[in-house]
């Protein structure tokens, strides 16, 4: 997306009725470009033809309590570089894990006032993940429980080098792969191949994970 443009949101919602309460949530506003539908061809096609930067799923579609879940993989699968947000009833353990695994780099619950839905679908945009402190708990501990995501491997030698592990810190802080670029001084595509070695050592798939990864293992950042 060239800068300035408007985002680009697709919502996709479980009913028509629902679908224009969320577009109405962002108003006339210059800032985004909002699309919806409550139909999951429909919004394969509104995503094939508009390219959405952020897609805004409910967790159930299609009288489905997880056809969410199977909307944002397939979207995902088409266009990777959209950025899921799920839209939950509940802060449910299974349902905020399962989501994350699903590829959502944001948890957006209804219960929540509706003018944070801007902040939100900026803040992922931005390379940031949006969850509460209950869902990056619900996250940490599941993927405490992965046997195969460890620090070091088996002769106890560090699974990241240092150049990786500072990627790794960029990646939790919210860095798009352009701006870890230019912090670290690297080009964008060394950036990119930097985290296919990390999904590969860590035995991960997504930037999620990855970011999770940090905030259980990894000292933050020293302040500049």
């Amino acid at each position: 997306m060239r800068e300035g443009s408007p985002i680009r949101v697709l919502v996709v919602e479980s009913s028509r009725m629902n679908c224009d309460l969320l577009m109405g949530v962002f108003g006339r506003s210059p800032q985004f470009n909002v699309m919806g539908t409550a139909s999951e061809a429909e919004a394969l096609i509104l995503a094939e033809r508009n390219s959405p930067d952020v897609a805004l799923v409910s967790s159930a579609l299609d009288s489905e309590p997880k056809g969410g879940l199977k909307m944002a993989q397939k979207l995902l699968a088409s266009h990777p570089k959209i950025k899921v947000v799920m839209m939950v009833d509940a802060t449910r353990r299974e349902e905020v894990v399962e989501a994350f695994r699903a590829g959502a780099v944001g948890i957006f619950a209804r219960d929540v006032p509706s003018k944070m839905l801007s902040k939100c679908v900026s803040c992922v945009h931005a390379g940031q993940i949006w969850a509460n402190s209950v869902q990056i708990k619900f996250a940490l501990e599941a993927l405490a429980d992965v046997p195969r995501l460890k620090i070091v491997d088996n002769g106890g030698k560090a699974m990241l080098t240092e150049r990786q592990m500072q990627i790794v810190r960029c990646l939790a802080d919210g860095l798009s792969n352009r701006e870890i670029a230019v912090a670290l001084n690297l080009s964008e595509h060394t950036v990119k191949n930097y985290m296919f070695r990390i999904f590969d050592k860590l035995g991960v798939s997504t930037r999620v994970e990855v970011a999770l990864y940090a905030y259980s293992h990894l000292a933050p950042n020293p302040p500049a």
